[in-house]
């Protein structure tokens, strides 16, 4: 099965298999990219983050389209009935959440509103942190 450049150079990254053989392996993917932005969320001020606004939207953007593409393929079903995300409607609801922010945030960066924007970013963070807390299995 042919996967996303982005899922690819996420998988090398970190070292993650996403072979036919290790399927769950796209998850654990999304999940190690989640913690990677929950991480700069919460170490960065606001003022640090806003310029970089588009990298934060369009790789949430990314892990959307992962979660959206596993979901239209049937493997979130399997994923969740192996154990390995909570819920299908969850994790789907909690990461187009997490996109609407960071989007309605660079819109507001982008009219300069940044009070605006960083309340956004706060509901970004909260939102990408639940769906980190919906991937029940992570890469060690």
């Amino acid at each position: 099965m042919a996967h996303s450049l982005f899922l690819q150079q996420m998988a090398a990254r970190y070292t993650i298999s996403i072979d036919d053989l290790h399927r769950e392996g796209k998850v654990l993917v999304c999940r190690r990219v989640l913690e990677g932005l929950e991480g700069w969320l919460r170490q960065d001020s606001h003022e640090k983050i806003l310029p970089a606004i588009t990298t934060l939207q369009g790789t949430v953007q990314s892990v959307r389209n992962e979660f959206y593409a596993m979901r239209d393929q049937g493997e979130l079903e399997i994923f969740w009935q192996s154990k390995f995300i909570k819920s299908v409607g969850e994790m789907i609801g909690l990461i187009e959440e997490a996109y609407r922010c960071a989007y309605a945030a660079s819109v507001a960066y982008d009219n300069e509103d940044n009070y605006l924007a960083s309340k956004y970013i706060n509901s970004c963070y909260t939102a990408i942190k639940q769906t980190i807390g919906g991937i029940l299995i992570s890469h060690e």
